[in-house]
This record gives structure tokens, C-alpha cells and sequence, in this order.
């Protein structure tokens, strides 16, 4: 969907693509789904090739077809076979009584001359099977005896053929009970117009080329001479076990004077699917014309030229519909086009449009002409194609734009999932002996389909009411009535609105919604009221409308122009948010943030402010003097967890860290000394992602490198689009140069600015420039070169104030102009130095916040220091040429006129040797680097990037690139090989983090520790992250200080029992195993806290204190420690992807690093097998599985690659040694599945556990047998299943299923099945051909219409696996069972979450990046 809004141009998805439809997206937003009712693609050789039965030879001398949806082959002549079909690993096998001619092949057919004497064999492949015809071409060669019975050898069939009651075959396999194969009763008949018609061949005679397209029904008894003499069925005979198949043809027609030759015997078999036609025949009231070939009349018939006189006739089409891309979704409009091959003459005649009851093989005249099995006329159009060029064949297309009555019927279906949608097509006057409106119609058709997908449900969390806080479950007494506010997502981005709805019980009694935003329930938002999605919807609620002091429920949902999301409170425990106005109530707190402007309205126009990783303050203040304490919370209902003691409710501030990006609020009560609590009060705020690394070594670089490649940060800055000219004369290439002039909103009119804050203000921090100061008066007497916001001012300014170079900072984040006795917030550094206009100088802001002091330098010579009382944190955007201060007048002021260039800040302050480097111009190659450059050498655009100032890390020792990493390559650190920097990285006096991939073979018990990142000291290193030996896991630590005695401080994973989980769920790591780990160390200052992650866990917090910046920090080292200056604890193993970050990482994104980056854990192509027992590789060449029982690789009918794993549904079943993932963290395992039919039993794809049970078990899960009311078939129903089970005991089994295109709709076909854990937030999710399932209904929806459509669930972790992954099988209670019975390809499992776009591509046949591993 993303693409296509991009690019404008529609775009297939290709994960929804199957045999029978394809789907596109639309720039609009919307997905356009075309369905036909028979196949017309298939896989081969893992990509969508278009249906071709025609047959070419093959080198054994057999010969089959070009690409059809089963696996078929004809014999080349001889004793071999005569036909070999397979589906699912399951093979039909035909043989001839006696040797074979080799066959004529034309097109599509392979004729087998005399097989008899006068009798010829005709094999022709079909889409989905084919048809065998014995032509007997004259009455004499009908006397041969031999065709008196005719046995087929049934030959090496896995299936059973069992005989229906009506004469149909059914090739079904013994050990899952599904239906593989398929054949209608077969029938003989001549070559008379009769004869033809009775078979259910077209006008031209020509013989059926799709699957079953015989009668079924026994013909009529009439007297002799009449046209159903030419017609018989053959008598069937088999027996259980048997191995031949015996065909008695009819005698008394081959007998017969009046038959016509040559006859035709006619068995034929397909292999089944979804969707079909049928046409049917008043003449031939009890014959089935299941799947004709080529076309079918319709009309009243005028002459025996084309079909028996008088014959009324009318063909039928069944568009599948179950399990596909429609259910649950909005239908816009619905297009059904089928092509008419034939018209009586060229004058358009009406052909009306029904939709009918279903069909089947079983479909006659005599049980579907009533009209009530015609039930909806949907509609009549006018038309003739086909008679001749005037008028030639062409589609007839109904629905879409010309009638609404296709898409009413298409909504009902994908609304109650469906079978299909069965549409008729019938002559309006079918009693006209003219024939005027005599047609015929081709057997294929299709059903065009746009549809929306609805809103998603909005979540309890996205909703929140002011005063009130969370949405709760439980009532919350407020003063007045709220505001309430809802964050609603679309999944096609589509701009939506909102509607509230508010329920209390009346006076009937019953608690039911009695009010709505809009009006009325089914009263739509206004197109006005539309936001993007993702936005905040806030309202108040009418006090006029609801009642006070009881308790009232209210709730949200999303409107997309098209479709109604469901309400938030749907589900399975359905809750509304619910509050009670109680005006006794105390009144809460009031709210503010220096850190975060926001506001108690949460429509107002909120800034988005950096950033996510800083911690914010947030104040809480009472008017009452009773107040003791503050209960707050972040996102949440305040609660005693976070409490902040006062007294007489004065003003208190608490400090928390931003976890996640987007709309956030802060709740606070206020509680009095016996614990009564006010209100909660609530204030609402943005907060934008944080800050990317500062710097990384992406380990991508080429083998024999001898510097690993850095990477940094660039930050843009965008230039206002008038004012400022780019590319202007620099003082070094280009530059700015900005006009000084006022725009219109009443500031200066030409500036650049950052998206975000770019400095903390309330540390050290050194700003400098290149600035040329235009001659002549300008605007402004003051003029700004850098500054950052704050919400009313900015911090800090350098630039030109009053006459001199100033470098000043703002005590407090005040606007307005100060008064006569009010005091100075300014604290201003002044150079000495002239102010020279028309010449470039080079000017430098200092603020020392250890000292407390702020300094300017002018062309290197630093200014007197002065003292700055106080500081703040400016968390505003960085500005270039303007200087925030909101007056009643503008909010800018102090713009620059003149040139600027190569701006440089740094988040420390430079020492004075320093700045005069930096002004003579020579590269500054200690300390931290600056944290943005910007050299402004942009000629065109506004657009302005900084440049990265980073530092590769030149290698040592025996260091090896280019082997496979967690994701691409990594580094391979050997025998005394590192890699250091040529400077330090972060300032660890200030908050950091650190991350990298590593991946260490268990060492031996007395190794040293085996170090992964440090950044040098002089005696220690500042901080480290290793694997220690001793402890047999990872730790980060932090020394006291650098000197030969000073203590480090750790933190590592408690002892714990490896395959056990905490209290919190996170998983004991235990010792390395040479597996991928993922690590990140963050030492919070704030919080003076060292955290360590462990594969996305937090597996230990400790206290840690900085008291003093180190002298002398030094580079960072991968690889290797240093100790007084020598390296040891070398790493020895791989190192992946390592990151920086002057900032705390927060825990939601150490998971979204995981996340990410899930790392492939084993990959099982099951393209070959070799050796006794057979083993098939693992591509990581860790866990080969091993095939057993009557297990093989099929080389014949892959979906991925050249082979697929066969299993017989009894003891055949592959698996690996030992676990191939951990079960107890994130993972995804993926790959196809193909039943042998529709099962009547659980059958196990996938499952991994221990000796006893499955953690994990994908299943085929079998429900109910049901027989189908308008067809009256056997319907084996079921599902796919995900089930896990956690450690506990009893163990706790969790579920959740996906009904997308489920086998029973259709025989054997292939799904990509796709089961993903996420470990952080305790979602199983199934997926199945690349979608999950998300449909929830409304619980007031009475009319049975909707059903719930979710394939995840909340679920608890999962116990950890310690034997092999089973494919094939189940374990339970130490048993095994569910044995699979079909096929099995391309497995994938991963070490964490794979994304539903990754999942997508899988199901498409694509590659994801296989390279992790050894």
C-alpha cells in the first residue's frame, strides 16, 4: 500500500496471490481483488506461472504438461504406466491393459492410436487434471469383447479409489481421509447432436478439456429413438485394497442401429479446488454438467443445428469466497465479468444476473431451475456477442458502478465467510420458441473486487480522559464531565474520523449506549473532522446529555469514509472506559513540564519534543494545603507504585524517562493525610523518537580490510524557502547567506532551523561558526547566529547584542518583554573585540556547566568567563539565524543579515587551545567528536545536512572480515586481534549506551574474560562490556575511577537455571553457546544506574555513580581490554553492528533493536537428502534434520526450490538433534504446508518441545463433519492452529487460529503458515499465506452476519525447547502423534520477530537474507 501511494501506480501483493486471485493496491488506499472460478495460475519452480495444459515431451519419453495445478504425466508408449497424477506427495497411477502405442501429440492431447483395433486412446491434460476418451470409431470395432470390460491397473497409488453412489470416483488418502482426486460418474455417447448435448459438449463437438465435465445422473427412460439412447453411463467396479479400477461400457448403445459413430468413453479425474461452474438442461433434467468444457448455452434453444430443439438451458458460476482476501472486509463495489461466445444475432437481447443457492457435482435441471433456488435477481443487461464480426464474443461485465445489488450479495458473503458466491446467468423469456435469446457462455469467469480494510479496533491504551487519566475498567470518580480522547490507526493510512459514544442505565433498567458524538449510532463524522491516522480525537461530553453521580461507559471507534471500525470495547471481554461525575469529589492537581510543553486540553496544538531515551520533569501542584503526597504515572492510573510526599500541597517535581515516540500523558492525584485522592488530572504532550547513534561500525566490510568503516549521525536542517540564498560565497566554498529582513508573521523571514533539539542545555555544551555581518542598517539592531527553543524562549544565543559579540544564556524559559525592576534573565559573555562587517570571523560559545561559567571567542581569543547562575534544558528545535522569544508581537526575533558557515556544536565544552584550533582552521582529532557539523556546501534546495565527524577503528592482530553475521557480514576477532578508534566516543560523565551483536563459542572453564567494547583509560577502561568466564555470562561495568585500585561495578543476570524464567519472564541466558547474542549496556546518569540487556531482556539494573570525569579518556577498543595500557581478554569469536549512543536507551527500544534484526536460528530448504539414515541440510549447517520412517524428499513437486518432504500421515517425520532456537525468548518459524486433501483428523506441521510435551505445535486442526445443504456433500471442516504451552504446571496451553484459505475449501493446495512469539509484549500471531487475521465484531451486532476473524492472542512465554524441531509430528504426554500426511517446504525459524512485511515476502516465494551463521 506504501508503494503504491508513492509511486501513484497501482501495485500487486503479491502474498495474496493464489491459483484463482491476485490482488493490487491502489494509491487511493484501496485493494482491488480479482477472483476467478477456476484456476489460472500455478507455482513452478517457486514463481506464478499461467496455466499451459499443453504437453511436451520429457526425457524418459513420457510426456506431460506445461504447467497445470497438478504434478501429471502420460506414458511415452510401452508397458509403462499410462497416466501418473500426484497431488501433496499422493500419487494416482493408471496402467493399460496391454503395451502402448507411443502417442501423437497435438496440443494439449496425446492420442494413443488403436489400442484396439479400430479404438483409439485420447489423453488430454486438463487445468487441474484430465480427461482419458476410449473413441471407438465403428460398430464393428465395438464388438470387440475386450471392450466388454475395460481393467485399470491402479498400479503404485498411495490413495484409495472409492466408488460413490452415484457413480463418481474419489481417489482418497487412507491416512488423513481427504479427497485427493475426483471423478464424475463416467459416460459414453455418440456422435449425434444428442449425444453431444447429453455429455455436455459444446456446439461444435468439440470434446470436454476441463475436469468432469460428464453427467452424472442417470439419463431419462424414454421410448427408443429418442436422443437419450445416445447417451449411456458406465458401470464402475473396485473393492477395498483393490488395485484395479473396472469400467463396463453400455452395451445396448454400442448395439444400438440409430448410434451414430465414432463413441465416446469418457472417465475423467481432477484434482479439487475451489470455485466451479455448472450448466444445466431442462431436456437433460437429471444429468450434472459439472464443469463443462468451453461454454454452455443459455436461452431457449431454436434448432438442432446447436443443441436439441427446444431445450431451455442456463449455466451457473460459484466464485470462491472463504478464507480469502474479502472476509471481514468492506466491499466498495463488485464487477462479474464472463464472456459470451455466442449470440442468436447481432440485436442485443436481455440475459438477467441471479444469485443462487450452491452448486456441485450433483447440480441438475430437475434439483436447481426453482425459483427458489434462484432466489435474488441481481440484474438484467442487454447484450449479443458472438454471432459474427458485427458483433464479435466478448465479456459481459455486471455490478460495479451500474448496479449496487453484486456488491450487497459479495458483502454478505465475505461478512459470514462464505463458501462462495454462486451466480446464475438465464434467459428473461425462456419460453420463446424463437430463441431470440439464445446464448452460450464460457466456463471461466471472474468476480472483481474492491474493498477497504476498516479501521483497526482502537486499543484501551490509546484511550485516556481528562480530568479521569487511563481508560479503566473499574469506575474513577472526576469533578465534571471529562474530555475524552482516542489515538485511532487505519492499516491503509487512510485519513479517518472519529465517533464517541457514551452508555448508562436508563430507565428500562439496562446499561446500553445511549449517546453519540455524531448524533446517532449510524450517523457518520463529518469528511472535516478527519485526521491522519495515528492522530489524537478528543471531545467533552455534553453535561446535558449525560447523568451525573452514576456510573457511565463510554467508547470510540474509527470511520475511514468507507467503513466503521469496531468499538474500542468489543472482543471477548468486552469493557467500556467508565468514570461517574461526583462534584464533592476534590478537584486534582495542576500539571506542567519545563521538558515538555503540553496541556491539560489534548486538542491543543502540541509540540513534538525531543525526544525519546531524555528524561523529562514534570510538576505537580495543589490548591489545597491538606495535600501529603502525589500518586502519578505516565500513560497510566496514578497509583501508589509512583509516589512524591509534600506538604500543604506545594509544588512537586519528579523526573521520568521517555520510553516510546507519539502522544503521551502525564496523571497525577493529589491524597490527603487519612488517603482520600482527588481526581486524576491529566496533561498531554508530544514526544518524538529519539536521537539515532552517534556513531556504529556496521562489521559490513570487505575481507583483508584494515580499518572497519564508521558510520555517524547526520542531522538536517531545513532553510526557510525565502530570505536565504544557498550556495552563497562561504568563508570556506559556500555558505548562507541570509537577508535580515521581516517575514510576515512579524520575524525575521530568512533562518534554518533542526526538527529537534540538537544540545542538552543544562550540560556543557560549544556552539561556533564562520559568520560575515552585512554592512547598512538592517531590521534588527540585535542579531542571532545559533541559538536552540525552549517553549518561550531560547537558551542560549550567540550573535551580535548590543554592538558586541555575545555568547548569553536564559535562566528560565520565560517570554514577554521584562519590566522596569524586573530581573535580568540573561547572562551575556562579551568580546572585546569589534564587530567587523563585511568580513568573515569566526565566533565561539562556551558554557562550562562544571564551572558554571559561559565564555565567546572571537577568532580564537576568548572573552572574560562570567558566572551563569542557572541553566535549563532547552528541548526546542536548533535555529540558525533567529532566536526564539514570544512577545505579543512574534515569537522570532534577532534575525542575521549576512553569511554563514561551517556551524559546528559539540555536547561538551572545548577547551581554549581547542577554539583556537578550530578558528586557525586545523582538524581537531581529540576528544569527543562534535555532535553535528554543518560546512553549508548545498548549492541548491533548502535542505542543509550535516556531516558525520566519525572514527573508523583501525584493526590488529589477527581480525578477519566478511564472514556471516546476524544480519549480512561481521567481523571474526582471532588470536590477539582488536580494533580501536582514534578517540574516545562518549562522555561518560553524561548518560551513554552501547550495543553491539556478538556471537563466542563456549570457552574453556579457565579462560580470561573475553572482552567486546571498551573506551580506554589510563589504568582501566571507562567503561566494559565482556563475557566473563568466572560468572559464565555478560557483563556491563563501570570502574570507580581510573587507577590501578579502583573497584568495578557490574551488572549481570543473577544465578539462575538456564530454561527458567524470573518473576518478570525474563529467561536466565546462562553461559554463551555460539549462538547470536545481542547486548546493550546503558549507564543512566539521571538515574545513576548501570542496566544491561541481554536479546532485548533487561537482566540487571545496579546503582552506579560517576563522582568525577576521567582525565584522560582514550579510543574505543572492540575486541580486546586494556589494563595499564597492555590488551588481553581478547574476544576471539564475532562481533556484529556495533552502536553508540550519547543518550539512555530505553527498554521498548533495546526490543525494537532485537526486533529488528531477528537472526536466523536454521533454515531447512529440504531440496535433497543424503546418506542412511537420509539427512536434509540445515543452511546454517548447525541442524540438519533427519528423515525418518517413510519420510523422503519429492523431487517432483516442490513449491520452493527443487524438493519438498513427503510425509505418509503414519510414521514419516523429519527432525533435527537438538533445538535449533530458544523457545523461551522471541521467535518466528515459517514455511509451506500442503495437505493430502481436506483431513478428518489433527495433523502436526510443525511442533518443538521436550521429552514430554510441545512448547510449540502448528497444526492442521480438524473441527466438525458437516454435509453442506444445497450441495449435500461431506465437508471435513477445520483449521489452522498455533497452540504453545508454558512452563508451569499443569502446563497452560494457549491458541490462536486462522481461517484464511483452509484446505477444506478446496482439496489440496499450498499456505505458507508463518507462527511468530513476541517475548516482549506476549502475542502468539498465526499467519497464513502471509496475513493475519484481525476481525473483530461489534458485540451488538445481532444480525449473524459477522464473525470474529483474529489469528493472535495474548499468550505467556512459552516453555524453553530443549530437543529437536519436529516436522511432522506432535508430542504429548511423552506420545506421539498427529503425524502429517502431505508435504512440507522451505522451513525458516529465526531468533525473534519477523515483520509482516518479512512474513509477506516469504509467502511470496522471495529470499530474506540468509546469511547469519557460521
Amino acid at each position: 500500500m506504501a508503494k503504491a501511494r508513492r509511486t501513484k501506480k497501482p501495485v500487486p501483493v503479491p502474498a495474496l496471490t493464489t491459483e484463482t486471485t491476485d490482488v493490487t493496491a491502489k494509491p487511493g488506499g484501496r485493494l482491488v481483488a480479482t477472483i476467478h472460478n477456476k484456476p489460472v495460475r500455478t507455482r513452478v519452480g517457486g514463481k506464478w506461472k499461467p496455466i499451459d495444459p499443453s504437453l511436451r515431451k520429457l526425457a524418459d519419453g513420457s510426456v506431460a504438461p506445461r504447467v497445470v495445478t497438478s504434478n501429471l504425466r502420460f506414458s511415452g508408449g510401452g508397458t509403462r504406466p499410462l497416466v501418473r497424477m500426484s497431488s501433496a506427495g499422493k500419487q494416482l497411477e493408471l496402467t493399460w491393459p496391454g503395451r502402448l502405442p507411443v502417442p501423437v501429440v497435438r496440443s494439449a492431447t496425446a492420442v494413443y492410436e488403436s489400442v484396439l483395433p479400430g479404438v483409439d486412446l485420447r489423453m488430454t491434460a486438463t487445468d487441474t487434471g484430465f480427461t482419458q476418451l476410449l473413441v471407438v470409431k465403428s460398430a464393428k470395432a465395438a464388438q470387440n469383447p475386450a471392450l466388454a470390460r475395460l481393467t485399470l491397473g491402479l498400479g503404485n497409488s498411495d490413495l484409495n479409489v472409492q466408488v460413490g453412489k452415484d457413480g463418481s470416483l474419489a481417489a482418497v488418502d487412507p491416512a488423513s481421509g481427504g479427497t485427493v482426486f475426483t471423478a464424475a460418474a463416467p459416460v459414453m455417447y455418440d456422435s449425434t447432436t444428442a449425444g453431444r448435448e447429453g455429455a455436455g459438449l459444446d456446439q461444435s463437438g468439440r470434446a470436454r478439456t476441463s475436469a468432469s465435465p460428464t453427467p452424472t445422473g442417470s439419463p431419462k427412460v424414454q421410448p427408443p429413438g429418442h436422443a437419450s439412447e445416445h447417451v449411456a453411463r458406465l458401470a464402475l467396479g473396485t473393492k477395498p485394497g483393490s488395485r484395479s479400477l473396472t469400467l463396463t461400457p453400455d452395451r445396448t448403445l454400442l448395439a444400438d442401429p440409430d448410434t451414430v459413430y465414432p463413441v465416446t468413453i469418457d472417465p475423467n479425474w481432477q484434482t479439487p479446488h475451489a470455485g466451479g461452474w455448472a450448466g444445466i438442461s431442462k431436456h437433460w433434467s437429471n444429468n450434472s454438467y459439472w464443469k463443462f468444457s468451453d461454454d454452455f448455452g443459455t436461452g431457449y434453444c431454436p434448432d438442432t443445428r446447436t443443441c436439441v430443439a427446444g431445450d431451455v438451458k442456463r449455466v451457473l458460476y460459484a466464485m470462491p469466497i472463504k478464507g480469502g482476501p474479502l472476509v471481514g472486509k468492506h466491499i466498495l463495489y463488485a464487477e462479474f465479468g464472463v464472456h459470451e461466445s455466442w449470440a442468436y444475432n447481432c440485436t442485443a437481447r436481455p440475459v438477467q444476473l441471479y444469485a443462487t443457492n450452491r452448486i456441485s457435482s450433483h447440480t441438475t435441471w430437475g434439483n436447481s431451475s426453482s425459483s427458489a433456488f434462484w432466489p435474488d435477481h441481481l440484474q438484467t443487461i442487454n447484450a449479443a456477442k458472438g454471432w459474427s464480426s458485427s458483433c464479435p464474443a466478448g465479456y459481459l461485465e455486471f455490478g460495479g458502478t451500474s448496479s449496487t445489488t453484486l456488491r450487497s450479495k459479495v458483502q454478505a458473503a465475505a461478512n459470514g465467510n462464505w463458501y462462495d458466491v454462486t451466480l446464475g446467468l438465464k434467459a428473461q423469456d425462456e419460453g420463446s420458441s424463437y430463441g431470440y435469446e439464445w446464448k452460450r457462455f464460457a466456463s471461466d469467469a471472474f468476480l472483481r473486487v474492491e474493498y477497504n480494510l476498516p479501521p483497526r479496533q482502537i486499543p484501551m491504551s490509546a484511550l485516556s480522559m481528562s480530568p479521569g487519566s487511563a481508560c479503566q475498567a473499574s469506575t474513577v470518580a472526576i469533578t465534571k464531565w471529562p474530555q475524552v480522547t482516542a489515538r485511532p490507526t487505519d492499516p491503509d493510512d487512510d485519513r479517518i474520523g472519529v465517533q464517541f459514544a457514551a452508555a448508562w442505565t436508563g430507565g428500562d433498567g439496562v446499561f446500553k449506549r445511549r449517546w453519540w458524538s455524531t448524533g446517532a449510532e449510524g450517523t457518520r463524522p463529518p469528511s472535516n473532522s478527519f485526521k491522519a491516522s495515528g492522530s489524537l480525537f478528543s471531545m467533552t461530553l455534553p453535561s446535558s446529555s449525560i447523568p451525573r453521580d452514576q456510573t457511565v461507559g463510554w467508547e470510540a471507534r474509527a470511520w475511514d469514509g468507507a467503513e466503521w471500525g469496531p468499538w474500542s470495547s468489543s472482543g471477548p471481554s468486552p469493557t467500556d472506559c467508565y468514570f461517574r461525575v461526583d462534584t464533592s469529589r476534590p478537584v486534582g492537581p495542576a500539571l506542567s513540564s519545563e521538558s515538555f510543553p503540553g496541556s491539560p486540553d489534548a486538542t491543543a496544538d502540541l509540540p513534538w519534543t525531543n525526544g525519546v531515551g531524555r528524561y523529562g520533569t514534570f510538576t505537580m501542584d495543589s490548591a489545597s494545603t491538606d495535600v501529603v503526597k502525589y500518586q502519578y504515572a505516565l500513560d497510566q492510573m496514578p497509583s501508589s507504585a509512583h509516589e512524591k510526599a509534600t506538604s500543604n500541597g506545594a509544588a512537586q517535581s519528579v523526573h521520568l524517562l521517555m520510553t516510546t515516540e507519539g502522544p503521551h500523558f502525564f496523571a497525577a492525584r493529589a491524597l490527603d493525610a487519612a488517603g482520600n485522592a482527588s481526581e486524576p488530572t491529566v496533561y498531554y504532550f508530544l514526544v518524538s523518537k529519539g536521537d539515532p547513534q552517534r556513531s556504529g561500525w556496521s562489521m559490513d566490510d570487505p575481507a583483508g580490510t584494515a580499518r572497519l568503516a564508521a558510520t555517524g549521525r547526520p542531522i538536517t536542517a531545513t532553510a526557510s524557502s525565502s530570505g536565504v540564498t544557498v550556495g552563497a560565497p562561504g568563508h570556506t566554498g559556500q555558505g548562507l547567506r541570509l537577508s535580515g529582513t521581516v517575514g510576515t508573521d512579524g520575524g525575521p523571514e530568512a533562518y534554518a532551523a533542526t526538527d529537534a533539539a540538537v544540545l542538552d542545555t543544562d550540560d556543557s555544551f560549544t556552539v561556533s561558526a564562520w559568520a560575515n555581518l552585512a554592512d547598512g542598517p538592517g531590521a534588527y539592531a540585535d542579531h542571532s547566529l545559533i541559538s536552540q527553543n525552549g517553549t518561550l524562549a531560547g537558551a542560549f544565543e550567540l550573535g551580535v547584542v548590543d554592538g558586541a559579540w555575545t555568547f548569553q544564556l536564559r535562566s528560565e524559559d520565560t517570554g514577554g518583554v521584562n519590566g522596569p525592576g524586573a530581573p535580568n534573565p540573561w547572562t551575556a559573555a562579551r568580546s572585546t573585540k569589534p564587530v567587523a562587517t563585511g568580513q568573515w570571523t569566526h565566533v565561539t560559545g562556551v558554557y562550562n556547566a562544571a564551572a558554571k561559567t559561559a565564555t565567546v571567542y572571537v577568532d580564537g581569543e576568548a572573552s572574560a568567563p562570567v558566572a551563569v547562575p542557572a541553566s535549563w534544558n532547552a528541548r526546542g528545535p536548533l535555529q540558525l539565524g533567529r532566536y526564539l522569544h514570544h512577545t505579543l508581537r512574534t515569537e522570532y526575533v534577532d534575525g542575521w543579515q549576512g553569511g554563514i558557515d561551517d556551524v559546528r556544536v559539540w555536547d561538551r565544552a572545548l577547551p581554549t587551545a581547542d577554539v583556537a584550533d578550530l578558528a586557525a582552521g586545523h582538524a581537531m582529532t581529540t576528544g569527543l567528536s562534535p555532535r553535528a557539523v554543518w560546512p553549508l556546501d548545498e548549492t541548491s534546495g533548502t535542505t542543509l545536512t550535516s556531516t558525520p565527524v566519525t572514527s573508523d577503528a583501525v584493526v590488529s592482530g589477527q581480525v578477519t572480515a566478511g564472514v556471516k553475521g546476524a544480519q549480512g557480514t561481521a567481523v571474526r576477532f582471532g588470536a590477539g586481534g582488536y580494533a580501536r578508534t582514534d578517540r574516545p566516543q562518549v562522555d561518560a560523565t553524561r548518560s551513554f549506551a552501547v550495543a553491539a551483536w556478538v556471537r563466542l563459542a563456549p570457552p574453556p572453564a579457565d579462560d580470561p574474560s573475553h572482552m567486546v567494547l571498551i573506551q580506554n583509560g589510563v589504568h582501566n577502561g571507562e567503561f566494559v562490556l565482556y563475557y566473563s568466564t568466572w560468572y559464565k555470562r555478560w557483563v556491563f561495568g563501570r570502574y570507580s575511577s581510573d587507577s590501578s585500585t579502583a573497584a568495578l561495578t557490574r551488572a549481570m543476570q543473577p544465578d539462575c537455571t538456564v530454561g527458567s524464567n524470573d518473576s518478570n519472564g525474563v529467561p536466565c541466558m546462562g553461559p554463551t553457546t555460539g549462538q547470536w547474542t545481542h547486548l546493550v549496556g546503558v549507564s543512566d546518569a539521571r538515574s545513576h544506574q548501570l542496566r544491561l540487556y541481554v536479546n532485548g531482556y533487561l537482566v540487571s539494573t545496579t546503582g552506579y555513580t560517576q563522582t568525577s570525569a576521567w582525565p584522560n579518556p582514550g579510543p574505543l577498543q572492540i575486541g580486546a581490554n586494556n589494563t595499564e595500557g597492555t590488551n588481553d581478554q581478547f574476544f576471539g569469536g564475532d562481533i556484529d553492528d556495533v552502536r553508540v549512543f550519547d543518550r539512555v536507551v530505553s527498554g521498548p527500544e533495546v526490543e525494537q533493536l532485537v526486533q529488528r534484526r531477528p537472526t536466523l536460528a536454521g533454515r531447512w530448504k529440504l531440496n535433497q537428502a543424503s546418506g542412511i539414515p537420509p539427512v536434509s541440510p540445515d543452511d546454517l549447517t548447525a541442524n540438519p534434520v533427519t528423515l525418518s520412517g517413510n519420510a523422503t524428499i519429492d523431487p517432483s513437486s516442490a513449491y520452493v526450490g527443487s524438493g519438498a518432504l513427503s510425509l505418509d500421515g503414519t510414521n514419516g517425520y523429519a527432525s533435527t538433534t537438538a533445538s535449533p532456537l530458544h523457545t523461551g525468548q522471541s521467535f518466528t518459524i515459517a514455511g509451506w504446508a500442503q495437505t493430502a486433501g481436506a483431513p478428518n483428523r489433527d495433523m502436526t506441521v510443525w511442533s518443538i518441545g521436550d521429552g514430554t510435551d510441545s512448547a510449540l505445535t502448528v497444526r492442521w486442526d480438524y473441527q466438525k463433519t458437516v454435509t453442506d445443504p444445497y450441495t449435500n456433500e461431506t465437508v471435513y471442516v477445520g483449521q489452522w492452529q498455533v497452540e504453545t504451552a508454558d512452563d508451569s504446571s499443569p502446563r497452560v496451553r494457549t491458541g490462536a487460529v486462522h481461517s484464511y484459505q483452509a484446505p477444506a475449501d478446496g482439496g489440496s493446495r499450498w499456505n505458507h503458515l508463518a507462527v511468530t512469539y513476541d517475548a516482549f509484549a506476549h502475542q502468539l500471531s498465526l499467519y497464513a499465506d502471509g496475513q493475519l487475521e484481525d476481525q473483530v465484531c461489534d458485540d451488538e451486532d445481532t444480525s449473524g452476519t459477522c464473525t470474529d476473524h483474529v489469528s493472535f492472542t495474548g499468550a505467556p512465554q512459552p516453555f524453553e525447547a530443549t530437543s529437536g524441531l519436529q516436522l511432522g509430528r506432535d508430542r504429548s504426554g511423552g506420545a506421539w502423534s498427529e503425524y502429517f500426511s502431505g508435504q512440507l517446504d522451505d522451513v525458516w525459524a529465526y531468533q525473534g520477530v519477523l515483520s509482516q512485511g518479512q512474513i509477506g515476502k516469504l509467502a511470496d516465494g522471495e529470499e530474506l537474507d540468509s546469511s547469519s551463521g557460521p
